[in-house]
């Protein structure tokens, strides 16, 4: 162990010759160490904040480093001077890596470029825009030949650049947390990615396709490292450990434990036979590796695969009798499924993989419309959809179209296609084979099968063409623990109960019950269940530690709450959003939850809605609504003031949600004011007050069109940013964009009606078109083309989208923050009173009940505040500090007669709570100035505490 860093250990390197260990921490220094003696050599001052990352040049002679201070240091590593500050970025820079020449420096940074700078004379060559997230400490690796730079972000994604013309080649998503580092292997072929969700995945850069999970860790991680063989890789992990895998096997090999804290840095020695690691318990440690071939590890790894099905069509078609004979064997009559029905399908005989076990899930999707807008959040990842139609349906191809762009736009790869005729037991199909062959051959779907669910018909044949149609050749293995598979299986087992809601110590409960020779602890459930969700099989609430295990509810609850948005009197697409949390909605004949339980589950999905850009939540003075813009009913008015078309965008896949998620983060960015909603229509108005809008109009075949329009007088430079940020957010998620820029005269604000004429005079390279009605010359390279190709515009467009962000995040956390609050008091067997446009510092109260279960009138306040900005540490000793930033805040807080309770959310999703009350008096005692933080030394918020603060205030009857 080498002590000696009055900080965390951040950053670690070794230099090429294998002698010398570089790390970096963040009490601001680097230090070299002997790696043999463990003696620190030198000490190199300078940068005024943590450093994030180093490099060392491959001649040995030269350190880079990142900082939090948003620079970079280049240092002669013998002499320990700075040769030179690489400054450029605006935020603070993160991962670094140098070429293989030794010429060029890449850095990533909170800014969300990366660049690429020259050694020699600190200029930087080039700017890399793409990521919309940070790239973090490790989140940089250049490959082998130098050719190409690979980044990791938080925006959950690793991309590929090409390093001479910084274009983004190729973006790999599978993550579904924060990517924290990246590594390259040897030859060039693949890169390891360690993530937040707990897992590293191996990717092939010439397809883009991920290859490989490895599941094992039980937190966060964050380093990751090749080593020099090519066959194995390191990682370091919150867990506090280290882990060695086999990179073909997925199998771990050896797991290091020592570290009192957080491992952040891995690096390899040159001769591959010795990991160093930082950690942030201030030390730098060496471990030996194993010999390639030797495992360490007590139990091998298995390994499994699964597959997702979609299962399509129409509402009554047939899907859910298909759905129980290909499951279950079985028939029954059945009603139009709500929402969706998950179900394992098990393969036919000698189906196999080697070694790697597979697993088929069939996902049954209902057909109605006012479940399409959902459907397409559960879709991603889909290996094979089956596309079902009734076969006495004269003109079935316009529905299938529409369900085969929605498969193609949720899945991250293009999925195989069955087509699939059911019912044919009660008849045979109206249209010839031969209509139906060319449209699989047109539309490339894999085969036509007809069925009949009540005979069996062609149910098996069905099962065996789905096996062989699946394509197991471009899906991911998953190497896991022993434990971790044992633990999956069993809580599948348990998919079906009764009470599919239930508290993660109920589940471990449960588990520990059925598997008496099993022993495991809470992180290790905790991570099983985030790698489960991360499959679709079950989801974990961000509040009250609550596991779903049937996360196709949230699917039926929000269908509800989409139907009753869509059959609003007005037709004005609203739901009361106290109506829903308090479960008053039209049921129909759906299948419900527990009062208590439908009620959690309610308020996990008002969060969902929030989060995925579905609807809006607007304060009202009777309450706040949930407006859903792709469900206004009432037609737009044909004003005869209506503003000329300015641009117009085709583009086709899943319309509502790309028209809703467009509405509501414009509304949510702080750009535009959202005025008045329309069927397929928004008006907005400029900050002075013009106005501005789009509207969609649908065509066939899932395609559609928008317009952009703008009142007279809106300055050019809003017209820019507006259409830019829809033009942004169509390509985001859509792959057909056309964007045709409809001119107006500036003289008598006609449009140009011949659009033909436009585009000759653009491909001539004629700059004006002469107006048919004035007469006078209008301008085609304006100053609006100019700018729309801005770099400037582009960043004032993403400073909107992450404003929007942060505003629909805010909401988002306030709905956790109430819904923990309610479910710990209900646990607890207590009151929870959320205080509504509370303007004194109180969120809500938690009042007590006495030893008779009545309402004692005794309670506790609550200030809720969710988000890692509320509080800092203190570099003198280490301490949170929370600011108060009003006063009167404190001054009431000070006053009441029952304490008040600070509850903060952090992003790693723990909820504390301290009473605060208490401290801002005795603190007052002591100071004659109003105090203005508070050091933070909260609890877990949980329903322990909570009953421990009841029976100080209501003492225990003796």
């Amino acid at each position: 162990m080498l002590a000696g860093h009055e900080g965390s250990v951040i950053a670690v390197a070794v230099t090429p010759d294998g002698k010398r260990i570089v790390s970096g921490s963040s009490d601001n220094n680097l230090k070299v160490w002997g790696l043999e003696s463990g003696q620190c050599l030198a000490t190199f001052g300078g940068h005024t904040n943590s450093i994030h990352a180093i490099a060392v040049t491959p001649d040995g002679k030269k350190i880079v480093s990142s900082s939090y201070d948003k620079t970079l240091k280049v240092w002669d590593l013998e002499s320990g001077l700075c040769i030179s500050n690489l400054i450029g970025h605006s935020e603070w820079v993160g991962g670094i890596a140098i070429t293989p020449d030794g010429k060029k420096v890449v850095s990533g940074s909170l800014d969300k470029t990366l660049k690429v700078w020259d050694l020699e004379s600190g200029l930087c060559l080039l700017t890399l825009k793409g990521h919309t997230e940070a790239i973090p400490e490790f989140g940089v690796a250049v490959t082998p030949d130098g050719r190409n730079i690979i980044s990791g972000s938080r925006d959950k994604t690793i991309k590929m650049w090409d390093l001479a013309s910084g274009k983004c080649i190729e973006t790999f998503e599978g993550h579904t947390e924060f990517v924290m580092g990246v590594a390259v292997t040897p030859d060039g072929k693949k890169v390891v990615s360690s993530s937040k969700d707990e897992t590293l995945k191996v990717w092939d850069l010439e397809s883009g396709q991920c290859l490989a999970t490895f599941e094992g860790h039980t937190a966060e991680v964050y380093g990751v490292a090749v080593i020099p063989d090519g066959k194995r890789v390191v990682s370091g992990s919150n867990d506090n450990n280290l882990k060695v895998w086999d990179l073909e096997s997925g199998q771990c090999l050896a797991t290091f434990e020592g570290h009192t804290e957080a491992v952040f840095d891995v690096a390899v020695t040159p001769d591959g036979k010795r990991v160093v690691s930082g950690s942030f318990d201030n030390t730098v440690r060496v471990w030996e590796l194993p010999e390639y071939g030797v495992s360490m590890e007590p139990s091998a790894s298995t390994r499994y695969t699964n597959a997702k099905i979609a299962l399509v069509g129409e509402s009554g078609v047939g899907k859910t009798g298909l759905a129980l004979r290909l499951c279950d064997n079985r028939w029954e009559p059945t009603e139009s499924t709500h929402g969706m029905l998950v179900s394992q399908l098990e393969l036919p005989a000698g189906e196999s993989q080697g070694d790697i076990e597979r697993e088929v899930w069939l996902w049954d999707f209902a057909g109605q419309p006012d479940y399409r807008l959902i459907h397409q959040l559960y879709m991603d990842e889909t290996a094979l959809g089956l596309l079902v139609f009734d076969p006495q349906d004269d003109n079935p191809f316009e529905d299938l179209r529409h369900w085969e762009k929605a498969l193609i736009a949720a899945a991250k790869y293009q999925p195989a296609k069955l087509l699939v005729a059911a019912r044919c037991d009660r008849g045979g199909i109206t249209i010839s084979k031969k209509h139906f062959g060319k449209f699989c051959e047109e539309h490339g779907f894999a085969g036509f099968l007809s069925t009949g669910a009540k005979t069996g018909e062609g149910c098996e044949e069905l099962k065996a063409v789905i096996s062989r149609n699946i394509p197991w050749d471009r899906l991911p293995w998953t190497a896991t623990k022993r434990l971790f598979k044992t633990l999956k299986d069993a809580i599948l087992q348990l998919k079906n109960e009764e009470t599919p809601l239930v508290r993660l110590p109920e589940l471990r409960q449960r588990l520990q019950f059925m598997l008496p020779r099993e022993t495991f602890e809470e992180k290790e459930l905790r991570a099983v269940v985030g790698l489960m969700q991360g499959q679709g099989i079950v989801q974990m609430l961000n509040f009250g530690d609550f596991v779903l295990l049937q996360p196709e509810l949230i699917n039926s609850y929000a269908s509800v709450v989409v139907k009753m948005a869509r059959e609003h009197t007005d037709e004005m697409g609203i739901v009361p959003e106290q109506q829903v949390l308090d479960a008053r909605l039209d049921y129909k004949d759906m299948l419900r939850l527990s009062e208590p339980d439908e009620k959690i589950l309610l308020r996990a999905m008002v969060q969902m809605f929030l989060d995925r850009a579905l609807c809006l939540r607007e304060q009202t003075p009777k309450g706040t609504l949930l407006v859903f813009p792709s469900y206004f009913r009432r037609d737009k008015p044909d004003l005869p003031e209506h503003p000329n078309v300015f641009v117009t965008y085709s583009f086709s896949g899943t319309l509502d949600e790309v028209y809703s998620t467009l509405v509501v983060k414009l509304s949510y960015s702080d750009g535009f004011k959202k005025d008045q909603l329309w069927k397929n229509a928004a008006d907005f108005k400029t900050p002075g007050g013009k106005r501005v809008g789009l509207a969609m109009n649908k065509k066939a075949e899932g395609a559609a069109e928008i317009v952009v329009y703008f009142e007279t007088g809106v300055p050019d430079e809003t017209k820019v940013i507006f259409i830019k940020y829809v033009h942004e957010h169509l390509l985001s998620r859509t792959d057909d964009v056309i964007r045709i820029r409809t001119y107006v005269c500036p003289h008598c604000d006609n449009p140009v009606e011949n659009r033909k004429a436009i585009q000759i005079r653009l491909q001539k390279g004629l700059k004006d078109i002469i107006c048919t009605i004035c007469e006078k010359r209008i301008p085609l390279l304006d100053l609006i083309e100019h700018n729309f190709a801005s770099d400037e515009f582009m960043r004032m467009v993403q400073e909107m989208d992450e404003k929007a962000r942060i505003n629909i995040d805010n909401e988002s956390r306030e709905l956790i923050l109430i819904g923990h609050a309610f479910a710990i008091a209900g646990e607890a067997g207590q009151i929870f009173r959320p205080t509504p446009n509370s303007d004194w510092g109180i969120d809500g109260e938690i009042e007590f009940k006495d030893y008779a279960g009545k309402a004692s009138g005794k309670r506790v306040y609550m200030q809720l505040k969710s988000g890692d900005s509320y509080l800092y540490k203190s570099r003198k000793d280490g301490t949170e500090v929370f600011t108060i930033k009003n006063s009167r805040h404190a001054e009431y807080w000070q006053q009441q007669a029952y304490p008040v309770m600070l509850v903060i959310r952090t992003s790693d999703g723990s909820i504390r709570w301290m009473d605060v009350s208490a401290y801002l008096k005795e603190q007052s005692k002591r100071r004659k100035t109003p105090v203005k933080q508070i050091v933070f030394q909260g609890e877990t918020f949980t329903a322990l505490n909570l009953q421990r603060l009841r029976d100080k205030l209501i003492p225990p009857p003796r």
